[in-house]
């Protein structure tokens, strides 16, 4: 399979990025043995951001012979990127990346049901995905959707993980309060 050049340098620096996050995750889990929390997210950031990798290129690869998909499959691997990047951004409110996070949570739900009718019957030449795309992409579309959902869900968990970095004590403090009245809330019309 050909990826021009770009995108290979892009997917042999993501490969390495990999590397050096993970040596970053080792150094501070060694040099800072009091930091639970921070040893937990960055030893946890490099696992979900290597299987998403993974994931993504197997559907890139998977989708050599639909060469339009393959560049939708790439933005959408930056879109994740993008996402993910945001997450980690300390200087925009918690409760707006949660709200993103919603939203992601939202849209990996609804592409999975999506697929999942896609994919039924598109083998023998029927269902949603023959009738939108074509009987020959509707089969070629099969995996890499799977690979695109499992991609998406390691994206979610790493985006919590970014969002968790950056909560301070005191909002986590304030979060629970929120938390707790409005569940004593619940409770109270309840009863």
């Amino acid at each position: 399979m050909y990826i021009d050049d770009i995108w290979r340098l892009f997917d042999v620096l993501l490969c390495l990025s990999y590397f050096v996050v993970s040596a970053v995750a080792a150094f501070i889990v060694y040099r800072l043995p009091s930091y639970e929390r921070l040893e937990t997210n960055l030893l946890g950031f490099t696992v979900c951001l290597w299987s998403m990798v993974e994931s993504n290129l197997y559907g890139i690869q998977a989708l050599v012979d639909q060469p339009f998909y393959q560049e939708l499959y790439i933005d959408l691997l930056l879109i994740q990127l993008f996402l993910i990047l945001f997450s980690l951004i300390k200087w925009i409110p918690v409760r707006t990346r949660e709200r993103i996070a919603r939203i992601v949570t939202i849209i990996l739900g609804s592409f999975f049901i999506f697929h999942l009718l896609g994919i039924f019957a598109s083998t023998k030449g029927m269902g949603i995905y023959v009738f939108l795309f074509g009987k020959e992409v509707a089969v070629a579309l099969i995996w890499p959707g799977i690979a695109l959902f499992f991609s998406g869900f390691w994206t979610h968990v790493t985006m919590a993980g970014g969002i968790d970095l950056g909560v301070t004590p005191k909002e986590r403090a304030r979060m629970i309060g929120e938390e707790k009245a409005i569940w004593n809330k619940r409770l109270d019309t309840d009863v």
